[in-house]
């Protein structure tokens, strides 16, 4: 299983920040838009590790709540870059990117309330934004 250093996560992190940042304007400058470098297939690879990584926390009798909450913010801050691999137009595509974020946010909540049950349904409804989108896009 590949599995990001925090270095790593730290880079794709900075990367949705960046998309952000480079989607609107400041200071009356227009900015130049958002080019992805990665392919959105190879985010998902990593978004899947993370997944591995919160099923696997979940089932403990302890989880490692700092752990989860990491992993589950890297799934959300995913789901904010892989937005911009499509125009605004694409709105179900949008939607989509915005409930993995959404749902990343959830676990990451439940992980900081160190709630065991909220983290197994959390994690239940990241898996269900996943398959919603697989539904459609996926291509394997």
């Amino acid at each position: 299983m590949r599995h990001l250093s925090g270095l790593g996560a730290g880079l794709i992190l900075v990367a949705g920040m960046a998309a952000l940042a480079l989607s609107g304007e400041t200071g009356g400058e227009a900015r130049p838009p958002f080019e992805p470098v990665s392919k959105v297939h190879d985010l998902m690879e990593i978004n899947g590790d993370f997944s591995v990584t919160l099923r696997k926390e979940a089932a403990k009798e302890n989880p490692d709540y700092k752990k989860v909450g990491e992993a589950a913010r890297v799934i959300a801050e995913i789901g904010n870059v892989v937005q911009y691999h499509q125009p605004a137009s694409e709105a179900q595509w949008w939607r989509l990117a915005g409930g993995l974020k959404q749902s990343g946010m959830e676990v990451d909540a439940a992980a900081a309330a160190q709630d065991p049950n909220a983290l197994r349904q959390a994690i239940g409804k990241l898996g269900a934004s996943c398959k919603a989108c697989h539904d459609i896009y996926r291509k394997d």
